[in-house]
This record gives C-alpha cells, structure tokens and sequence, in this order.
C-alpha cells in the first residue's frame, strides 16, 4: 500500500488515529475519572456553604455575646423574681416589714402545700389579718413592691365583732402565694 499516493486515504488515517486517541482518552483517562470529579464538586459545594455560615457566625459573634451578656443581666434579675429555693424565713421578714408599713396585725400565717409547676413551684400561705380596710391596701400595696414575685388571692373580708375602734374593723383572710424556680443556673 502506497501512503504518498492517495490525500484522502492520508486524511481517513488522521481522522481515524484522531477518534482512537478521543475514545482511548475518554474511555482510560477522562471516564473514570469523572465520578470522582463530580464528587469532588458536591464536596466543594457543602464546604462553600459550611465555610459562609462559618464566616456569618464569625462577624455575628460579638452581636451573640452582647445578647449572651444581656441575658445573663436578665437572667439575675428574674432571679431575685422568683428565687430557686423558698427562703421562708426571708419572706416572713418582708410580710412582717410590710404589716408594720400598713399598720395592721398579722393574726396568722399557715404554710400550706407547694403546688409543682412546669418551671416554677407555687408556695401558698394562708394568712389572717386584723385592721383596717386601708391598712390591709397599704399592705398588699407593700407586697407588690417587693423584689420577689408575691401573689394575693381568695380575699375574704369580715367585720370584727371585737373591734374597739376602726384601726381594727376588719379580719382579713387571704392566701399569699410566693413561687420558686425549677430551673438551675448554669
């Protein structure tokens, strides 16, 4: 077989040399290859992602511990709202500090059941007061500006049959609720 002769029996040789070296690339080199290529694609993908919420996080991180702090502060303050133990006798203390404020008379003062709550614990008291209708306003006024969390319910006023003037004319029966966290601080 002659090559000088034919030019297109030269240019079919070219093409078909071209096509075994495509087919031998992609079929040895390119293809098996390819998968890992893909692969590695989605792999620089997530890691792009991971690497921007790295970087938000980053530049957000002083806002997070300004919040952080602040929640602290907050955290302490709502502490002293509602303690996690109930200190009773710190609470008798105040109830006593707020009859004298209101002028009137604690007649008695009986703890009774805790009632558990999700977060908190309800400690009720039964107290019985003798004095005025204003002096027993005064005292929940003074209750209410306590520190701690104090809730007064089922009031029930009476007329004192052994009043001598009106300092004493009424007898107070009511429940004094006080609550303690279930939460500790960590």
């Amino acid at each position: 077989m002659n090559l000088n002769a034919s030019p297109v029996l030269k240019g079919l040789i070219v093409v078909l040399l071209a096509v075994v070296i495509f087919y031998g690339f992609n079929r040895y080199i390119y293809a098996p290859n390819k998968e890992t290529i893909r692969e590695r694609q989605v792999e620089l993908g997530r890691l792009s992602t991971t690497l921007l919420h790295v970087r938000e996080t980053v530049e957000n991180l002083p806002k997070v511990k300004a919040e952080y702090e602040a929640l602290q502060e907050e955290w302490q303050r709502l502490e002293i709202l509602v303690p996690q133990r109930e200190e009773v006798t710190d609470l008798i203390q105040e109830i006593s500090q707020a009859e004298k404020k209101a002028g009137l008379y604690i007649i008695s003062i009986e703890p009774q059941a805790s009632v558990p709550k999700e977060l908190f614990t309800e400690n009720p008291y039964r107290l019985e007061i003798e004095g005025s209708y204003h002096s027993f306003a005064r005292f929940v006024s003074a209750l209410s500006k306590l520190e701690r969390i104090i809730n007064v319910s089922q009031v029930q006023l009476y007329a004192n049959p052994t009043a001598l003037d009106e300092h004493d004319a009424v007898v107070v029966r009511c429940m004094l609720t006080s609550y303690t966290s279930l939460r500790r601080s960590g």
